[in-house]
């Protein structure tokens, strides 16, 4: 595969750099309405309109977070998950107590958090590894497991939506808050899904933007669907090496972004909806092979994208115009 080109002015260059010294692992990001949490030995977020990160401590009944998901409205709570369940940051921007939920099973953990809708609530959606799917309502305590066929991932946009795969079934699933549950297979080509390995053991990457939905299987290529009711699923070319997406917003129409992993370097690619492609810029190891992105997410108030990587920490891309961060305002 030919990486698609960097920005062929200046004018147009992204700055990609580390977002803050690393002092421990990094898993996860998540970043909505302003406000950006980063999930790992500890917490690291920022406030909307903040340029400074703050760090909290994890109390020792969580030890690390593996998975972080901030709520993308009031009251601005945030999720982690970690190897004894979940745990809710109550209160407004999450600084009020924690709620904790366990696993019903031991051996059980968590693999996706998304905030989504149901109606005019605010859940938060949890997948477990046996791929049962859970809404949590942390105003009331309350929790129901969904009737669903075994998921392999989930993932929600800045507007309530939420996307499921059942890669059993190769078929996606998004729920917007309403009563309508709207799907569609994933019509892959032979030669493409002959190729791959009879056990998955890669991980799956969803991303969603209303009835947009973009999904990966390992680091193999991503494939898009505009509007699930209505449009196939199609390859996209310039992310055919991608693993970890994510969409530049909510809508249907916003570029996606995906983390491309070759030997020798890992890059950031923003393709819009008509197709065009831009490298933003490369991470390349100073010795051995390199190591993908584990995770990415489109922060719009700063217009930039961060990368978990597992040896850099949080890698942050900055858009051109976002003029040293002075779009970040309070939401």
């Amino acid at each position: 595969m030919t990486l698609p080109p960097l920005p062929s002015r200046t004018a147009d260059a992204w700055d990609m750099g580390p977002a803050f010294d690393k002092t421990g692992p990094i898993f996860s990001v998540s970043a909505h309405a302003g406000r950006v949490l980063v999930g790992g030995h500890q917490l690291h977020r920022l406030r909307a309109g903040d340029q400074s990160w703050q760090q909290r401590e994890l109390p020792p009944k969580i030890g690390m977070a593996w998975n972080a998901a901030q709520e993308p409205w009031a009251p601005w709570r945030q999720a982690v998950a970690s190897e004894e369940g979940v745990a809710i940051f109550l209160g407004k921007e999450g600084d009020g107590r924690i709620a904790h939920v366990r696993p019903k099973a031991r051996d059980t953990y968590v693999t996706n958090l998304a905030w989504g809708r149901v109606g005019q609530r605010s859940a938060l959606f949890v997948l477990w590894d046996n791929g049962e799917v859970v809404r949590l309502f942390p105003e009331k305590g309350e929790q129901d497991a969904l009737a669903l066929p075994p998921m392999a991932a989930l993932a929600g946009d800045g507007n309530g939506s939420v996307a499921l795969l059942h890669w059993e079934e190769l078929t996606v699933y998004v729920t917007d808050g309403s009563e309508r549950v709207p799907f569609r297979r994933i019509e892959f080509t032979k030669d493409w899904y002959d190729a791959l390995p009879e056990t998955i053991d890669s991980p799956f990457h969803l991303a969603v933007a209303g009835k947009a939905v973009a999904l990966s299987v390992g680091w193999e290529g991503a494939f898009v669907t505009r509007d699930i009711e209505t449009k196939p699923f199609e390859k996209c070319e310039p992310l055919s090496l991608a693993g970890a997406l994510c969409f530049e917003g909510p809508s249907p129409d916003a570029a996606l972004y995906g983390s491309v992993n070759t030997e020798s370097l890992t890059s950031i690619v923003r393709v819009d909806a008509s197709g065009h492609a831009v490298r933003l810029g490369d991470l390349i190891p100073p010795r051995g092979a390199a190591v993908p992105f584990d995770e990415i997410a489109w922060d719009a108030s700063r217009r930039r994208v961060y990368a978990v990587h597992r040896q850099a920490g949080l890698v942050v891309a900055t858009a051109a115009d976002a003029k040293g961060g002075k779009l970040a305002a309070p939401n």
